[in-house]
C-alpha cells in the first residue's frame, strides 16, 4: 500500500511539472506542439523589443521573437532569432522584418513584409529595418522649430536693443502723454456713450410708435397700391384727353365768352336796355317802394274793415259785398297774414 502511494506521489508531481513547464512556455510564447520555423536579423539596436514580443503580417500574429543575443564579432550588433509558428506563410527572398511600436505605450513588435522573390531556407537572415519611436519623430519635428526659435531670439535680442536706445527720456515723456491723451478721449467717447444710451432709453417708447406709425403708413401704401395704380391710369387717361383735345379752340371760344360778356356790362353802364334803365335810372325803384307801400296800405285796411269787401250771410240775409269761396276765402286770409308780417 505504502509503495502505491508513493508512485501516486510520484506521477502527481511529473504531470504538475510537465503542466508548470508548459504554462511557462506558453505565457513566454513558445508552443512545445507547434512547429517552428527559425530565421534572423540583425539590427544595430532592439529599441525594447524582447522575447515573445510577436511577429505581425498586417496586424495578423505569425510567431513570435524567440532569442536576442549580441553577435560574436564585438560590432555591437544584435542578433533577433525569429521563430514563424504559421505553416501557411512563405518567407521569400526580399522580405523585411521591421521593429515597430504596436501601441501607444511603446511595447515592440516584428511587422513582417513579405517579399516578391524565392523561398528562403530555414536559418536564412532577413533584411531588417527599425521604424522610427516617437521620440525620434518629434525630434525630427522640434529641432528645425528650436533652430528658428534660436534665430528668433537673435533678432528680438537685436530688436530689444534698439529699442533700448530709441526709448529715451523723452520719447518716454511723449509716450506717457500720448496714453493720458488716449485715457482722456476713451473718457469723453464713455461719456457720449452714456448720454446716447441715456437719449435712446428716454425716446425708447416714441422710437417704438414711430416704427408702429411707419409700419401702419406702410401696411397702408401696401394695401392702398392697387388704388394708387388705379389714380396713376385715371391721371394718365385724363392726360392724354387734355393732350388729344382742341385747347386752342377752346381758348378761342372762352375768348370771345368774354368778349361778349364785356360789351354786354359795357351797355348795361352806358343805360341801354331794361337792365341799363334799371341799373342807371332810379325811378323803377321809386315806384316799386311807392306799390309796395299800397298794398301795405289795402292790407291794413282789409284787415280792420273787412266787410267793406267781403260779406256773409249766416242765417239767409242779403248777401253784400263780394261773394268768395270758402278756398278763396283761405288764401285770402294767408295772404292778409303774409301782408302783415
Amino acid at each position: 500500500m505504502s509503495i502505491r502511494r508513493e508512485v501516486k506521489i510520484g506521477f502527481i508531481f511529473l504531470a504538475g511539472l510537465t503542466v508548470f513547464l508548459f504554462g511557462l512556455n506558453y505565457l513566454k510564447g513558445n508552443s512545445l506542439i507547434t512547429a517552428r520555423r527559425n530565421y534572423f536579423a540583425i539590427y544595430s539596436k532592439v529599441d525594447g523589443l524582447k522575447e515573445s514580443n510577436p511577429i505581425n503580417v498586417n496586424g495578423f500574429k505569425v510567431g513570435q521573437v524567440a532569442k536576442i543575443e549580441l553577435l560574436d564579432d564585438q560590432s555591437g550588433k544584435l542578433r533577433i532569432t525569429l521563430a514563424f509558428t504559421d505553416r501557411n506563410l512563405k518567407i521569400t527572398k526580399g522580405s523585411i522584418a521591421r521593429i515597430v511600436s504596436s501601441d501607444l505605450l511603446g511595447s515592440k513588435a516584428v511587422e513582417f513584409v513579405p517579399g516578391k522573390g524565392e523561398e528562403l531556407a530555414e536559418g536564412s537572415i532577413l533584411d531588417s529595418e527599425i521604424q522610427q519611436s516617437l521620440t525620434e519623430v518629434i525630434g525630427e519635428q522640434i529641432d528645425p522649430v528650436k533652430a528658428k526659435f534660436i534665430q528668433l531670439m537673435t533678432r528680438l535680442d537685436s530688436v530689444l536693443g534698439g529699442v533700448n536706445h530709441v526709448l529715451n527720456d523723452q520719447t518716454v515723456g511723449d509716450i506717457n502723454q500720448s496714453f493720458g491723451d488716449i485715457r482722456s478721449t476713451i473718457q469723453s467717447l464713455e461719456h457720449a456713450t452714456a448720454q446716447l444710451d441715456k437719449l435712446l432709453t428716454e425716446q425708447r417708447s416714441n422710437l417704438g410708435s414711430t416704427i408702429q406709425n411707419m409700419n401702419t403708413v406702410t401696411g397702408s401704401l401696401a394695401s392702398s397700391s392697387k388704388s394708387i395704380e388705379s389714380m396713376i391710369t385715371n391721371l394718365d387717361s385724363i392726360s392724354a384727353g387734355i393732350r388729344r383735345s382742341n385747347v386752342e379752340q377752346t381758348m378761342a371760344k372762352a375768348r370771345e365768352t368774354m368778349a361778349s360778356t364785356a360789351e354786354i356790362v359795357k351797355s348795361i353802364n352806358s343805360g341801354e336796355g331794361s337792365m341799363g334803365l334799371l341799373v342807371k335810372s332810379d325811378s323803377l325803384h321809386r315806384q316799386l317802394v311807392s306799390t309796395t307801400k299800397e298794398l301795405q296800405n289795402l292790407f291794413e285796411d282789409i284787415q280792420q274793415h273787412p266787410k267793406r269787401y267781403v260779406g256773409i250771410s249766416v242765417f239767409g240775409r242779403k248777401e253784400k259785398g263780394l261773394q268768395l269761396t270758402t278756398d278763396e276765402e283761405r288764401r285770402l286770409r294767408e295772404l292778409l297774414k303774409q301782408g302783415k308780417r
